[in-house]
């Protein structure tokens, strides 16, 4: 639905059927949706926080505080105000959505609800909010959302001058991204990020073990002493395989910054690749984990495979899972060769 000159008012009408159908993927970029729009995005991704069953007259929705470090978690089991979602009595609230483009859509303060949603929603993916005009205070509760959601994988703010000029944003950004165990693509091309604010945000690297691509480029504010810092940051770093940055043509000191920054990337590729192809190879060698644990409870039959103690054969539609307790995997390996050289005999 890009460019359609779709509004607010004709986006609530198909809120509800968005959040209760199984759409995955929706792309509204280029179309008339401003800052009042937020309570119609927070509506799309799961609707009112679910309420108790029997409401205290005092028991209102908790709103979400501005403030940098003051973001209310919505997730936390202790407010006698809030259920998780899936609690029994709650009608379907969340979207199914996966994927969800605003690019080019003037939200601004629509942040502020966009964020509120994302307390409760954990199916989406990937969101894009590329050229938003977006500013730090209304950004600013949207990053601390990142330490409570875990569900989003993808994360585009670029063209946004959100992280600039005070380094606010990225010093939040720095202390709650470590709590992000989902977070693989952070995008922050073109946000105003200087170099105070790219060291900030290279405190936070190395504890980052899932986050696989990282841009920060065409930042012109980012200059030798950032490039040192991230270049530096990312050494400690074992997940990163893509850093984009833009160094400025005939700068000697940037460029090799930039491509000690590169090597990084390249080496935890190879190694990624590495331990792929060898834990594939165990798969194929040892096969793969058993689905069932036994316990002193299961009544299975006696195996009289060398290195098998017990095994269940269970499935329908004559498709089979064979199971089995493994005590011995030398054995079992031996009895599987000493069957395949009967096999090239015969």
């Amino acid at each position: 639905m890009n460019s359609c000159g779709l509004k607010p008012a004709a986006l609530a009408i198909l809120t509800s059927g968005v959040r209760l159908s199984p759409l995955q993927h929706l792309s509204l970029r280029l179309n008339s949706l401003g800052s009042n729009t937020g309570p119609i995005l927070r509506e799309m991704l799961f609707g009112d926080p679910p309420q108790p069953r029997e409401p205290s007259e005092t028991a209102q929705r908790r709103p979400i505080s501005v403030s940098l470090h003051g973001l209310s978690d919505a997730q936390n089991a202790s407010d006698p105000g809030a259920l998780p979602p899936g609690t029994a009595g709650d009608s379907p609230r969340v979207s199914q959505l996966r994927s969800l483009d605003l690019s080019q859509n003037d939200l601004g303060r629509a942040a502020l609800d966009l964020a509120e949603g994302l307390l409760w929603n954990t199916n989406l993916r990937s969101l894009t909010l590329r050229q938003n005009k977006l500013q730090p205070t209304a950004f600013a509760p949207f990053v601390e959302c990142l330490g409570i959601n875990r569900g989003l994988v993808y994360l585009d703010i670029s063209r946004n001058p959100v992280c600039g000029p005070s380094t606010a944003v990225l010093e939040a950004l720095s202390q709650v991204i470590g709590q992000n165990q989902t977070l693989r693509g952070l995008f922050m091309s073109a946000t105003a990020m200087t170099s105070e604010g790219a060291i900030a945000l290279a405190e936070c690297l190395p504890d980052l073990h899932n986050l696989e691509r990282l841009d920060v480029s065409e930042n012109p504010g980012i200059d030798v002493a950032g490039l040192m810092a991230l270049s530096a940051s990312i050494k400690l770093n074992r997940s990163l395989i893509c850093v984009e940055v833009t160094v400025n043509t005939g700068d000697d000191v940037c460029a090799a910054l930039e491509q000690s920054i590169a090597q990084v990337c390249i080496a935890n590729m190879q190694r990624l690749d590495t331990e792929s192809v060898q834990s594939s190879d165990a798969e194929l060698e040892f096969g793969p984990k058993p689905a069932h644990v036994w316990t002193h409870a299961d009544a299975a039959p006696e195996c009289d495979i060398p290195g098998v103690v017990a095994a269940k054969l269970s499935g329908e539609n004559d498709r089979y899972e064979y199971t089995c307790l493994v005590t011995d995997i030398a054995a079992v390996k031996r009895t599987h060769e000493s069957s395949e050289g009967g096999d090239e005999q015969m």
